[in-house]
């Protein structure tokens, strides 16, 4: 498989010691996610090369970065990182923050200051100081100044956790449409689990027992490194194309690549991209079909697996089709169904417990 890079640290900090080794995916948006102290911000700081790792290797687009003697500095590399603070500069305005970077670059590059603002909405700031922003406005800013240096890959350092959620929702729309405008690969770090899997494709996660590197958080979530999050946090997450519009009631009927068919609220476009986030603890089960029911996703299934969370709840893994759902419900309510592998269901998902976005 093709990778845009190859990741290999030793990162020692006092008592503290990380080996790590993955390669970076050529598309799509990567997550790193761990427990607090865990490395992350460590990894990133030393993909952007602010700090040396001796014996560390890393490489972007075939070339070396880093490796033996070789240690290509900060400010040479195509590399940007947005911290969680931001960082503008209080004496530029939002115009002077953006094109800072091309004092060292120029202003050549597939990323140009007018498609940058028009990408993030920000024509109208333009004029304005850092201190008269918001602090979603700060953000796409920070976010805009990051593209003026054109980088090969963009990092993402909890930059959204001091957003109230709807800018962080609007945030990860915007970073979206980058990633898509630009051909653009993003790493992000986040203790976030909704920008995890609003925004993000491939899941690097590190715990305890080490490392593993998923192709999709959907996987990760139905893996054995799901130990890694609360059952109340277990999700699927599905990438929906829009085949129909209910103008009257809001609603959108949206399709799965392997056809999988869900009714969500709001409206999208048609042929838009919606990414969908199920919780498992918004899935209900029937051993038969409802009758006269409100809820509008009534999808036939086979149990797969029955697995007893911690407490008094169990997780049962439904196969629609050609995909995977996942249920969380009483151990009272399995055995009162009698669930076993094998079984035929329906799994009922209320439109309210869908989250969408594009």
């Amino acid at each position: 498989m093709k990778s845009l890079g190859h990741c290999h640290f030793h990162i020692r900090r006092g008592l503290f010691e990380l080996e790590i080794k993955f390669d970076l995916p050529v598309s799509g948006i990567m997550s790193i996610y761990g427990a607090s102290g865990s490395g992350k911000t460590s990894l990133l700081r030393a993909m952007a090369g602010l700090d040396f790792y001796p014996g560390s290797e890393f490489s972007l687009n075939a070339v070396n970065l880093q490796k033996n003697k070789l240690f290509i500095p900060a400010e040479q590399r195509r590399v940007a990182l947005v911290f969680q603070d931001l960082a503008l500069f209080p004496h530029l305005n939002v115009e002077q923050n953006i094109r800072f970077p091309t004092k060292r670059i120029g202003n050549t590059g597939k990323c140009s200051y007018q498609e940058i603002i028009e990408t993030l909405d920000i024509q109208s700031l333009q004029r304005r100081m850092p201190a008269d922003l918001s602090g979603g406005e700060q953000q796409r800013v920070a976010i805009a100044r990051a593209l003026m240096s054109q980088p090969q890959l963009l990092l993402l350092d909890e930059a959204m956790s001091a957003l109230d959620r709807r800018n962080k929702l609007k945030t990860i729309a915007y970073l979206r449409k980058i990633h898509h405008q630009f051909d653009l690969p993003m790493v992000v770090v986040s203790h976030d689990l909704e920008v995890v899997t609003q925004l993000c494709d491939q899941l690097l996660i590190i715990n305890q027992a080490g490392y593993k590197f998923h192709h999709s958080i959907h996987q990760a979530m139905l893996s054995n490194d799901s130990k890694s999050f609360s059952a109340q946090q277990l999700l699927a997450v599905f990438d929906t194309q829009v085949v129909a519009n209910d103008e009257l009631f809001g609603l959108t009927t949206v399709k799965t690549s392997a056809g999988t068919v869900f009714v969500v609220n709001g409206a999208f476009d048609q042929q838009q991209s919606v990414r969908l986030n199920i919780h498992a603890k918004d899935v209900s089960l029937s051993l038969s079909a409802p009758q006269d029911s409100s809820i509008l996703n009534v999808l036939a299934g086979q149990v797969v697996a029955i697995k007893p969370s911690q407490g008094f709840e169990c997780l049962v893994t439904v196969q629609v089709g050609k995909e995977l759902l996942m249920s969380l419900i009483s151990k009272k309510s399995a055995a009162k169904l009698v669930l076993k592998t094998a079984q035929n269901v329906f799994l009922q998902i209320k439109t309210n417990a869908i989250t969408s976005s594009v």
